[in-house]
């Protein structure tokens, strides 16, 4: 049994005691539980406020927009301050409050402020917890470093929806407001724990920072991402349309954060072992080869094989990154390079919101699959041609 949960976590290869690692991966366990019970549970609240549904639209829009114009910022001070932990427990401290705070709004004008805030604290959490891990470690070991990150941040989500979806049915939503800002609140108080966090020494002679070795990791991320953006606002209508139940739309969407949860160590392993570029290849056209037979289901029972490939392809996709980043991003901009992916994430969603609505009614669901696996498959062909190939470990 420790073996397999070594397998599933890999703490050792943060290169701190196990301990202080298990801090880390608790902290943003809990943030991340808390930020996902909000974006699941928040539409459902604003519709006591307004029926309008372009208005609750609205706030995705506003989260989306704060937390990708923050990212850059936060990501240069928390290099030049060095102080990754602090702005974790600031994020984490400020999700907690936002999230008791929910209930109290009057109206869709103070929740859509609300939600921009929980933007510019969610911001100040998620680069961190890839800076952190990645600058701990060395090259061998940081797809594991990173994965144990992105391990945190996916089983977080898949318990935020398991606890929010139950509390909610038995509590209520303010309830399920409460307890993820009691669970954000603990994180911040956790993170005391992280300060003093680097454990790999500054450069001496600081490094000229260069984008060209990163420009396709970014840019194939970003093809994948907006293309996905689309699927992700659309889906729970297209599984309806495939006859699914609401209680199965939650279940097929838990698949495939229960396979990033499974799987995402054994593919940490994977991109040191078999190298950044083969990993995200893996990630590009496994998205593409998911978006197709998204396309392609003739019932929504198809979908659950194929969120298990999703889990899959998302691993390879974010493990891959994160780690090829820390290979080449020097230890001064680790937290503005981790941040500049999660810009470039906030960018996909925003073009990815707009190419649906300009391109759906024409399309038509299924099709509009096909063209988001061609915009993976892109990505894919871009990172195949100039992504350089030498940081095989």
């Amino acid at each position: 049994m420790s073996s397999l949960l070594a397998n599933l976590i890999h703490l050792e290869a943060l290169g701190v005691p196990r301990g202080r690692a298990a801090l880390f991966f608790t902290t943003f366990f809990l943030t991340s539980l808390a930020t996902y019970m909000t974006i699941v549970f928040i539409p459902l609240y604003a519709l006591s406020l307004t029926q309008s549904l372009p208005l609750i639209s609205l706030l995705t829009t506003s989260y989306y927009l704060a937390f990708t114009a923050s990212l850059p910022i936060y990501g240069w001070a928390s290099d030049r301050l060095g102080s990754y932990a602090a702005f974790t427990m600031l994020g984490a401290a400020l999700t907690g409050a936002l999230c008791i705070a929910i209930p109290f709004t009057k109206g869709v004008g103070e929740l859509m402020a609300l939600r921009a805030a929980q933007g510019l604290a969610w911001a100040l959490v998620a680069p961190m917890g890839a800076a952190m891990a990645s600058m701990s470690t060395t090259k061998d070991l940081r797809g594991r470093a990173v994965s144990v990150f992105n391990l945190s941040t996916s089983s977080g989500y898949l318990a935020g929806s398991l606890i929010g979806g139950l509390a909610s049915e038995l509590l209520g939503l303010t309830a399920t407001f409460m307890l993820g800002g009691a669970a954000s609140l603990t994180a911040a108080l956790l993170s005391l724990g992280l300060r003093g966090w680097r454990t790999v020494e500054r450069g001496r002679v600081k490094q000229h920072l260069k984008l060209d070795g990163l420009k396709a990791v970014y840019i194939g991320f970003f093809l994948r991402n907006a293309g996905a953006t689309g699927i992700w606002a659309l889906l729970p209508i297209y599984l309806a349309s495939l006859g699914a139940s609401q209680l199965w739309i939650g279940l097929l969407y838990a698949v495939n954060l229960a396979s990033q949860t499974a799987l995402m160590g054994y593919v940490g392993y994977l991109a040191d072992k078999l190298g950044r570029k083969p990993t995200l290849l893996l990630g590009l056209f496994g998205s593409s080869a998911v978006f197709t037979l998204y396309g392609l289901a003739p019932h929504y029972l198809w979908i659950a094989p194929i969120h298990l490939l999703l889990g899959l392809s998302w691993c390879s996709l974010i493990n891959a990154s994160t780690a090829h980043i820390g290979d080449r991003a020097p230890i001064e901009a680790q937290g503005y390079m981790m941040s500049l992916l999660f810009t470039i994430t906030g960018l996909a969603w925003i073009a990815g919101s707009s190419l649906a609505a300009a391109t759906v009614d024409l399309l038509g669901l299924r099709n509009y699959m096909f063209l988001a696996a061609s915009l993976a498959s892109l990505g894919g062909l871009y990172v195949a041609k100039f992504m350089e190939a030498a940081e095989h470990t």
